[in-house]
């Protein structure tokens, strides 16, 4: 049994998330959703002479919705993203993109395949962000078996 479609279009248009906006539609756990959208100016700029100054900046940033899902919880969409494989859990309070871990994964796993070991300095340095997310990303290499750490060094496996 496929789900059910719904469509909602964008007429009806939010500028603000308030949980006071009454939802545009309700919808049982598991629909399917086709939403329409408008442009972050609200499809105000359509020819190159429209400009900034012509903008009713009143209608900047609109939202379709809210939509209220039947039996949604917090942590929902979270859940279904990681089920999905679209998010990796590095761990409890680290989620990364799955492009962006692929790409990391990657560029670690070139980086040792050309020097042999690689340090948390150096991975940190290498994607510009902090310890944190560092640990965190090597951890998981190592959990996966795609590396392992040798004193304060990560290695191929």
């Amino acid at each position: 049994m496929s789900a059910v479609t719904y469509s909602v279009d964008s007429s009806g248009l939010v500028y603000s998330f308030s949980r006071h906006h009454p939802p545009r539609l309700r919808v049982p756990d598991g629909s399917r959703l086709e939403i329409e959208t408008c442009d972050c100016f609200e499809n105000q700029i359509r020819r190159p002479e429209d400009t900034l100054a012509s903008l009713d900046w009143d209608r900047i940033n609109p939202a379709t919705g809210p939509i209220f899902v039947e039996g949604a919880e917090p942590g929902d969409v979270l859940a279904a993203l990681l089920e999905q494989g679209r998010l990796i859990r590095l761990g409890d309070d680290v989620l990364l993109l799955a492009e962006t871990y692929e790409e990391m994964r990657e560029a670690i796993v070139a980086h040792l395949r050309e020097h042999g070991t690689v340090t948390v300095a150096q991975v940190r340095d290498m994607f510009g962000t902090s310890r944190k997310y560092v640990l965190a990303l090597l951890g998981y290499l190592d959990e996966k078996r795609i590396t392992r750490r040798v004193g304060d060094e990560r290695v191929l496996r």
